[in-house]
């Protein structure tokens, strides 16, 4: 049983909540955490940067404040952590997070399609999605990345591995890959 009422969660508790109930098995590990937070307060219209506290870290976006508030709902019992670092809902309070929702439906949805997509990325697919946007928006979030500069030399072959599974269209593995819809198409083939 939580230590505090739902009803007297911050908005932030409540959209953390939110988001890892809806990836299906929980959130894999603490990168995809932060990330889907760093996603997630973008689709509510804030910028990251100031309303959460993300700066560049070792891979992408991360942010002290974002990773105290799934600490503070695994203190208080509406998560839990296993010891592979997955976090997902408390099964004793799921019927009562099921009840959260955000006053625009298409925010909810944005949020849900969200949670559920980045959840179902691999570490590098994960990594790829977030630099390419960062890199391609100017935001600045990867440069301090450990890891950037081998997900980019392998982009091709993470975003035709995507595709193939089905996980991102066409169009969209081009542009992760940083090639023309063409050619992309061409190594897809030859992928195959």
């Amino acid at each position: 049983m939580p230590t505090v009422a739902k009803e007297e969660l911050n908005p932030e508790h409540l959209l953390v909540l939110y988001a890892v109930n809806k990836a299906p098995k929980g959130v894999p590990t603490k990168t995809h955490y932060q990330k889907m937070m760093f996603l997630a307060l973008k689709a509510l219209g804030n910028d990251p940067k100031t309303s959460a506290g993300f700066r560049p870290h070792h891979f992408g976006p991360y942010s002290a404040m974002v990773e105290g508030w799934s600490d503070e709902l695994i203190n208080t019992g509406y998560l839990i952590k296993n010891s592979e670092e997955r976090i997902s809902v408390n099964p004793t309070v799921k019927a009562d997070v099921d009840t959260i929702r955000f006053e625009d439906e298409l925010t909810t949805m944005k949020i849900t399609e969200l949670a559920e997509f980045l959840c179902s990325l691999s570490y590098k697919e994960l990594l790829l999605c977030i630099y390419a946007d960062d890199v391609q928006k100017g935001e600045g979030m990867s440069e301090d990345s450990d890891v950037r500069e081998d997900i980019f030399e392998n982009r091709v072959d993470i975003a035709v591995g995507m595709t193939k599974q089905g996980k991102i269209s066409v169009a969209r593995g081009a542009e992760l890959a940083d090639v023309d819809v063409m050619t992309f198409r061409e190594k897809l083939q030859r992928m195959s």
